[in-house]
């Protein structure tokens, strides 16, 4: 489906109908991605006809030809497999996850050229490099988030603030590591125990408390970052 936003950009939904249009011309179809039958989208051939789109927006659910419905949680395979990068290089500038899914699984995202990411709210889990290598200026992690893996943000682009949600129980090694991160800011009452190896390496960070719940801060958890 596509169409355009009140301000005149336009998008494209990834299609919970059989085939989607523009211009008369089908550019999309269940050819083109599969899920596996229980929730995760597991495939997905990148169409260079995205590029004329503003926004990508991917549903929380597929409609199939015999009209039955399929939620979707996850995105992509889960860790180790090396299909998993399937929307990387995706030649779109915003991309909106629909409320409703809970995993971004290991690669699924890296070297988009992104300068927007809408997390839904029901998010869980982010996986290994899965949003790595970016140019996102900025990411808002969501409130439900309890995981973000090896990894997951490094390399990129991001300034400026960066909230830890109160729920988040792991954020793994190198998480966001090479960005241009200048503040980090923990929520109240925040679960997380443990700050692992490098995970904000090389960033711009001068200002941040570790509150009470920390427990161990891991081998260049902060290195090179002018904190004063």
């Amino acid at each position: 489906v596509n169409s355009k936003f009140d301000d005149g950009s336009t998008y494209i939904k990834l299609p919970n109908e059989t085939t989607f249009e523009k211009d008369d011309k089908s550019i999309g179809s269940y050819e083109n991605w599969k899920s596996d039958g229980n929730g995760t989208i597991i495939q997905y051939l990148v169409d260079s006809s995205l590029q004329d789109y503003d926004f990508f927006i991917i549903p929380n659910y597929v409609k199939y030809e015999d009209g039955t419905l399929e939620k979707i949680k996850s995105i992509g395979i889960y860790e180790g497999n090396s299909n998993s990068t399937m929307f990387s290089s995706l030649p779109i500038k915003h991309l909106i996850i629909s409320e409703g899914i809970e995993n971004l699984n290991s690669g699924v995202f890296m070297r988009s050229s992104f300068e927007s990411i809408n997390l839904p709210s029901s998010l869980k889990y982010i996986g290994r490099v899965s949003i790595s290598q970016q140019t996102l200026k900025n990411i808002v992690l969501p409130h439900n988030l309890k995981e973000i893996g090896i990894g997951a943000f490094q390399m990129g682009t991001i300034e400026g603030k960066i909230i830890i949600p109160q729920n988040i129980e792991e954020i793994k090694n190198f998480a966001f590591k090479d960005n241009s991160i200048n503040e980090v800011f923990f929520e109240d009452n925040i679960k997380i125990q443990i700050l692992n190896t490098g995970i904000f390496t090389n960033n711009k960070i001068e200002k941040i408390l570790i509150p009470n719940s920390i427990k161990e801060i891991g081998i260049n958890a902060f290195k090179d970052n002018p904190i004063k």
